[in-house]
């Protein structure tokens, strides 16, 4: 299915800033580590994993418009001299890409692209499951729901068809909607 160029270099451009993410997310996580603090590093280091998917998710829709994902660029890293640093800057990036997930959105609607603007939208206003700092990862609060986009086994952008009718789902799988 060919895609609308502006539409393809939009979602090109919000790859870059998940790839930006995953980067800073990743020394940033490092760093924690380094200095010590053990439950900082697991959440970051959760949080990049987040991130990638988000990428692997960009990257098959991209793909399936049959354009041409760019993974070089990224914008320029904003990494912390210390933990409120690292926290502000991993927070400002992490805003920056709701920002233009939101505009690429309102675009695709108004071409009527493929890309599944629901459930995006869900990504980013449906709360989503995690593990609090300081808790054990089995005794996590479900406190948000996982990300429609990356976590629905009912979607699977590498065969590029909703699998619910090919496939049942097993009980207990936790797909929104």
């Amino acid at each position: 299915m060919q895609g609308d160029p502006n539409i393809l270099q939009r979602l090109n451009g919000l790859l870059a800033g998940e790839l930006t993410a995953i980067d800073q997310y990743f020394l940033h996580a490092e760093m924690y580590r380094n200095f010590g603090l053990h439950r900082l590093f697991e959440r970051v280091n959760h949080e990049m994993g987040d991130e990638r998917e988000h990428a692997r998710a960009l990257i098959a829709r991209i793909l399936f418009l049959e354009g041409r994902p760019d993974l070089a660029t990224r914008a320029p890293l904003k990494i912390g001299a210390d933990v409120p640093a690292m926290l502000r800057n991993d927070l400002e990036v992490e805003i920056s890409v709701v920002q233009e997930l939101r505009e690429v959105i309102a675009a695709c609607e108004q071409v009527r692209t493929t890309l599944p603007g629901k459930s995006w939208r869900r990504c980013w206003t449906t709360p989503r499951k995690t593990t609090p700092i300081g808790s054990s990862s089995s005794s996590g609060s479900s406190t948000r729901s996982a990300c429609p986009i990356t976590s629905n086994p009912k979607w699977d952008p590498a065969r590029r068809v909703d699998a619910r009718r090919r496939q049942p789902i097993t009980s207990g799988s936790g797909s929104p909607g």
